[in-house]
C-alpha cells in the first residue's frame, strides 16, 4: 500500500547550507564583522609601523626572499577539512627562514606580498577584498610578534 503524506504551507524553510560562501562583509554576523575589523586594522597599524621603521641593509637577500616567498605562495596544500576547502601556502617556510634572517620589519613585507599572491593567484574564484586584507594582516601580525617573542627570548635576525 502506498500513502502520501500531505505538506502544508507553514512548514518551517530549511537553512541555507553550510557551504555558501560569504560573498561581502556585511553578510557577516555583528562579531565576525568586528573581529574581521579589528584583525584589518591592527595589521594595518604594524604593516604602517614597520613601513616607518624598516631599514634594508641586505637588499640582494631582501628582494630574493619576496620573489621566493611569491613563487611559493602559489604552491598550495589542501587541507583535509570537513567543511570547506581551505589551504596553505607552502611560503610560510619562506617568510618564517625571513624571519630568521632580516627580523620582523623586514619580513613583514616578504610575508604581505605572499599573502596577496596567495589570495589572488591560482585560487578558485576570486576572494571578496575583506578576505584579502584579512589575510594580509594576520600574517603580518603573526610575522611581528613571533618576531618580537624571538627577540625576548634572546634571537636576533641573522643568529641561527
Amino acid at each position: 500500500m502506498l500513502t502520501v503524506m500531505d505538506t502544508t504551507d507553514d512548514t518551517a524553510t530549511a537553512a541555507p547550507p553550510l557551504t555558501t560562501a560569504i560573498k561581502k562583509e556585511g553578510d557577516l554576523p555583528l562579531l565576525a564583522r568586528l573581529y574581521v575589523g579589528g584583525v584589518i586594522t591592527a595589521g594595518a597599524l604594524v604593516f604602517t609601523y614597520c613601513a616607518t621603521h624598516v631599514q634594508v641593509s641586505q637588499w640582494a637577500l631582501f628582494l630574493s626572499l619576496i620573489v621566493l616567498s611569491c613563487l611559493a605562495s602559489t604552491l598550495k596544500v589542501r587541507l583535509p577539512l570537513t567543511r570547506s576547502a581551505s589551504t596553505m601556502s607552502v611560503s610560510y617556510v619562506v617568510d618564517f627562514t625571513a624571519l630568521l634572517l632580516l627580523g620582523p620589519e623586514q619580513t613583514v613585507f616578504v610575508a604581505a606580498a605572499s599573502a596577496v599572491t596567495q589570495s589572488t593567484l591560482n585560487v578558485r574564484k576570486g576572494n571578496p577584498t575583506y578576505r584579502t586584507l584579512f589575510n594580509i594582516a594576520a600574517i603580518v601580525l603573526t610575522i611581528e610578534f613571533a618576531g618580537l617573542v624571538f627577540g625576548w627570548s634572546g634571537g636576533g635576525a641573522g643568529d641561527l
